[in-house]
């Protein structure tokens, strides 16, 4: 048999695969913020550990220790050292899942944030005013993410 008595190959009409399934459409419920907004927020912390490791070494630049810091002398323990970061990374962390209430914890972290500024005023304004700075950042997001809170339900 040559190749041009082979028969040709014919797929049958009929039975084809079936079209692929449509992803599940993303249903935002009242109270839920839009995608966009927590893009942003988790943005926002990200950015206030780079504030707080510039914070850092200005104050090793200065000579000047935070109060989470210490004074280059008698530094504050590692666990102490590291908590304004771990503020940041633990509610950026928590602004990547999906809460209800995610403007009202941005907040709350950027009252953290003030909280953690505050004592830093008797030791450097400077750096004191820096920080709350970045707490009012965090704040000014905050409020702006109120704007992306659904207000009643997508169909």
């Amino acid at each position: 048999m040559s190749v041009t008595d082979a028969e040709p190959i014919v797929e049958p009409v009929g039975e084809s695969l079936p079209p692929p399934a449509a992803p599940p459409p993303s249903v935002l419920e009242p109270g839920d913020l839009v995608a966009s907004w927590r893009i942003a927020i988790v943005a926002t912390w990200a950015l206030v550990v780079f504030v707080y490791s510039a914070i850092w070494k200005t104050s090793v630049e200065l000579g000047i220790g935070t109060w989470w810091l210490g004074a280059r002398s008698d530094p504050q323990p590692p666990f102490v050292r590291v908590i304004p970061f771990a503020v940041a990374i633990g509610f950026g962390l928590v602004s990547s899942f999906h809460f209800k209430r995610l403007p009202a914890i941005t907040l709350l972290g950027a009252v953290v944030l003030a909280l953690i500024a505050v004592p830093d005023f008797s030791r450097s304004v400077g750096l004191a005013t820096l920080e709350l700075i970045t707490a009012g950042a965090v704040l000014l997001v905050g409020l702006g993410s109120l704007t992306g809170v659904v207000k009643t339900a997508d169909r």
